[in-house]
């Protein structure tokens, strides 16, 4: 079956959909930094059960002046392991913190998706629906990961492999399931969209393209879940 969306996606064969931006990347430290905020709150040991994935939003002091806190995060862990602060998680992350500064771009939001094995994380679109809303270029880093484990972008099934960091077209509806049998984690960075398109990073593609992709695709991803007939896409193409 293909979805509504997927047909849209199509149309723009000229603009790729997830793109390795450093493939060479040497994950080590960070999954440091990910082992030592673990064992001060077990996020992926409580991860929702709507969609048998946890998010967990690092409360760190972005460029933009702002703190992102514990009470943005959907796991369902007891309120001692919800209340961090900045200062602690910070000593936590002696890596990450530098490297998303490294990118020298405006970021948003700095967060670890874990998703438990045979989790699913179902359609949706991060694509802002108020248009004057601030619009993201995301970038996913396997810090844990298996090979049974994918993302579906559009019309596109990928799989992100560790030691590589991806920009992934995360406008369009996309959803992720885990077959394998470990815990999958990434580190998620939503960067200014338009910072990051202007920048050495950035895919292929004119910005205008990108952002007519997203709009379009997210309404036919609207449209379609109101007639409740959901089913998940084939992760073995």
């Amino acid at each position: 079956m293909e979805f509504p969306w997927e047909s849209i996606t199509k149309e723009y064969y000229d603009l790729s959909l997830c793109h390795i931006i450093d493939d060479e990347f040497d994950p080590r430290p960070l999954i440091t930094d990910l082992r030592k905020v673990e064992e001060h709150y077990p996020f992926l040991q409580h991860p929702t059960s709507y969609s048998n994935g946890g998010f967990m939003v690092l409360p760190l002091r972005n460029n933009t002046g702002s703190y992102y806190i514990s009470n943005k995060n959907n796991f369902d862990a007891p309120t001692s392991d919800r209340g961090m602060g900045y200062t602690e998680v910070a000593g936590l992350t002696n890596w990450t913190i530098p490297y998303v500064e490294s990118f020298n771009i405006k970021f948003y939001q700095v967060r670890y998706f874990g998703l438990r094995p045979g989790g699913i994380i179902t359609h949706h679109a991060d694509y802002p629906k108020d248009e004057s809303a601030r619009k993201i270029a995301r970038i996913n880093i396997p810090l844990r990961t298996n090979n049974k484990s994918f993302i579906r972008l559009g019309h596109e099934t990928h799989q992100l492999h560790l030691g590589k960091v991806y920009w992934v077209e995360s406008h369009v509806p996309h959803c992720s399931i885990n077959m394998g049998d470990e815990f999958r984690v990434i580190l998620a960075i939503d960067f200014d969209f338009y910072g990051f398109m202007n920048s050495k990073y950035s895919p292929t593609g004119l910005l205008e393209e990108r952002m007519e992709m997203g709009k379009r695709s997210r309404q036919a991803a609207v449209d379609f879940a109101k007639t409740g007939k959901f089913i998940l896409p084939s992760f073995g193409e």
